[in-house]
C-alpha cells in the first residue's frame, strides 16, 4: 500500500541514476531496493528505467 506524502530522497534518485547510467545497474538496484520504496515510487523507476524489470528477475 502506497504511502501517502512519502517522496523519494532526491540524493538517492541522483545516485540510482548515478550508478544505473554508470553501468552499475545490480548496485543501483540494491540501492532501491534497501530504500523501501512505496509502489508509486517503484512505477516511476520502471518508468524512467526500463530495463529495471530485467535487472529484478534475474
Amino acid at each position: 500500500m502506497p504511502r501517502a506524502g512519502k517522496s523519494v530522497d532526491p540524493i538517492g534518485i541522483n545516485q540510482f541514476r548515478k550508478l544505473w547510467n554508470g553501468g552499475e545497474r545490480r548496485r543501483a538496484l540494491e540501492l532501491a531496493q534497501s530504500a523501501d520504496l512505496s509502489e508509486d515510487e517503484w512505477a516511476a523507476l520502471h518508468s524512467e528505467f526500463p530495463g529495471l524489470l530485467e535487472l529484478i528477475n534475474t
